[in-house]
């Protein structure tokens, strides 16, 4: 009975070692990737979770990141269906075009640039000494995601401001391409946003023209 116990611990203790990652070895992963990422296309599906009223928004569309150097990126998502939409964010301004109206609104999203910058490029090509410098990486541990390796990490913002919007960031980054396959943020007032990545394209060639909305658009400044 005893060897069998000890059997059991040993087994359980390997599985365990098998199944985690330190944290140093997938920090420097990230460090030698973000010396060569420059952008990434893929499809995505975004579930957002409404506290409160327990209710699921379920949405489809593309993703197109560039990054130009280490503090200037720009994006685009475009969402697809009924309430198709599309946004653009660059380093000072996030626009949002509506084609069922055909107008673009402009946002300035100067006073909220850091945070931004943070939190849409978590998973994509952000070094590991800049990961460890904004989060504390509470829980790293391998895990399969539809039959994809990956390296799931568990981050708690350090910024008191951050906190204030983001209570915490579930990632699963690929082994093969080392980007987010899958990406859940937790909000403070208990809902949270899952956005699940496919088809991804890493260092894809991207023209500026990529980030262009229809220029016969209407615009409207917002703030």
């Amino acid at each position: 009975m005893t060897s069998l116990l000890r059997c059991a611990v040993w087994a359980g203790l390997a599985a365990a070692t098998c199944g985690a990652q330190p944290s140093a070895e997938l920090l420097a992963r990230l460090d030698r990737f973000a010396r060569t990422f420059h952008g990434i296309k893929a499809a995505m599906r975004t579930t957002n979770h409404v506290a409160g009223i327990n209710e699921d928004e379920v949405q489809s569309g593309t993703i197109v990141l560039r990054r130009d150097s280490q503090s200037k990126f720009r994006m685009l998502i475009s969402v697809t269906g009924e309430n198709a939409s599309t946004v653009v964010l660059r380093e000072q301004i996030a626009e949002i075009y509506h084609p069922k109206l055909n107008e673009i609104q402009e946002w300035d999203i100067r006073q909220f640039k850091d945070i931004a910058q943070q939190l849409f490029q978590l998973g994509f090509g952000v070094a590991g000494s800049q990961l460890a410098k904004d989060y504390n990486l509470t829980t790293v541990r391998r895990e399969a995601v539809n039959g994809e390796n990956t390296t799931y990490v568990e981050l708690a913002p350090k910024s008191a401001e951050v906190l204030k919007r983001l209570s915490k960031v579930e990632l699963w980054i690929s082994e093969k391409t080392d980007c987010a396959i899958r990406q859940k943020l937790y909000f403070p007032d208990g809902g949270y946003r899952l956005v699940e990545y496919s088809d991804l394209l890493v260092n894809p060639f991207i023209e500026a023209s990529a980030f262009d909305l229809p220029k016969g658009a209407k615009r409207v400044r917002v703030n």
